[in-house]
């Protein structure tokens, strides 16, 4: 699995030979490894070319956009490379048949409510002063109820009520009152908390849509939330599961280390938005999120390479080009970068077709824990797009 770019600047997006290269004011000229991303999250005003298209669709990196206030506008995805009639047909058959459909939906909101437990218990162990166990009773209740009914309308009712009680926990961790929760409320979110969850849900279920075009899922064909002409709807299914890890546990956590604040926030007519600055903060923590768990569910996780050439000058250009595709470029002849143990053998494949081994040298020094790795760089930076993936 990639890592995700979110370009907050206007910029200018092109294809540079098999890689990608991103051009601002502030920061110039930046190439991107093509092979080491899975999508890209675009906020601010963006000029791509169709040489740029062309080279999305093959490698399959998803576009994702949001408007100025981080409003989730829509997604580019590549050509249905990965279309199966046959997983069509099957994902189809199970949606008309209804007890199929409802054993699927229910596994789906079962999977949510175990994780809002295991999230609360999690919390408990940790503050000696919160007793939630009225709450977990009660999800417990519900997440007894879910595969027992008769149809969807009344899962998805479980599903809610089941919601609206855990969120009564966000106000007993949550000590500030600038965070209190109070009540959900979506469109638009009335307060701080509800700006938050609704920014990093939209995160969410980008991240998930992205991996479902990865499969051969249909996003158009889901089980709990019912399918429309006007949206997608399957990875609102699945995002179900994944919310109380990948966002709850983010937001409290930023929250308790008091690294986000009242004043990152704006008022805009009757809601509450995410200023920008605020929203570049849960973007780069969502990342070390997804890249923790969601790597490990879909791919089995990245490790951390760093690669130092000394070639002779002939070979020098065809060695950059081959190496701008799987990693980044940070020194004159050094590389580094997150990368899969296939890609990793591809990249050395390709550099043994092109170096002299009795004249050249390529080393690559490999960390499968990224936290035991540290880069300080004295002066500037060149042509490097920072871990955090945002411009």
């Amino acid at each position: 699995m990639g890592k995700t770019l979110y370009v907050f600047s206007s910029a200018t997006l092109k294809r540079k030979d098999n890689t990608l290269m991103l051009q601002t004011k502030t920061n110039g000229s930046s190439y991107i490894p093509v092979e080491t991303v899975d999508e890209i999250l675009i906020m601010g005003e963006i000029e791509i070319s169709k040489s740029l298209i062309e080279l999305l669709s093959q490698k399959g990196i998803v576009l994702h956009f949001f408007d100025h206030y981080g409003k989730y506008t829509g997604t580019y995805s590549p050509p249905e490379n990965k279309n199966s009639g046959q997983v069509f047909l099957a994902q189809a058959s199970y949606w008309l048949n209804e007890h199929k459909r409802h054993d699927l939906a229910a596994a789906f909101v079962v999977g949510a409510i175990g994780n809002m437990i295991n999230l609360i218990r999690y919390y408990q162990r940790r503050r000696e002063n919160i007793n939630a166990s009225e709450i977990i009773d009660y999800l417990k209740f519900c997440l007894a109820q879910a595969p027992d009914t008769s149809d969807i309308q009344t899962l998805m009712g479980i599903e809610g009520t089941a919601r609206n009680t855990y969120y009564k926990f966000f106000d007993m961790l949550i000590t500030d009152k600038d965070f209190k929760i109070g009540k959900r409320v979506r469109r638009p979110p009335n307060n701080i908390m509800n700006a938050m969850i609704s920014f990093v849900n939209a995160l969410c279920y980008s991240a998930v849509l992205t991996q479902i075009y990865h499969t051969h899922l249909d996003p158009r064909i889901s089980f709990l939330h019912s399918p429309s002409d006007r949206r997608i709807s399957l990875n609102l299914d699945l995002a179900e599961i994944f919310k109380p890890l990948l966002v709850d546990r983010l937001i409290f956590s930023l929250i308790n280390r008091k690294m986000i604040k009242p004043s990152d926030f704006e008022k805009a007519g009757k809601g509450v938005l995410v200023s920008e600055n605020a929203r570049k903060l849960l973007m780069s923590r969502n990342i070390s999120l997804t890249g923790c768990h969601m790597s490990r569910l879909f791919t089995g996780g990245n490790m951390f390479v760093i690669m130092v050439y000394d070639v002779n000058v002939k070979r020098v250009a065809k060695v950059l080009k081959v190496s701008r595709r799987y990693l980044s470029r940070v020194q004159n002849s050094v590389f580094e970068g997150d990368i899969t143990t296939g890609k990793l053998n591809a990249l050395k494949f390709e550099l043994g077709k092109i170096i002299n081994e009795a004249e050249d040298s390529v080393l690559f020094y490999t960390w499968h824990f990224k936290n035991y790795a540290c880069r300080e760089c004295i002066g500037i930076s060149k042509g490097l797009i920072e871990e955090s993936g945002i411009v």
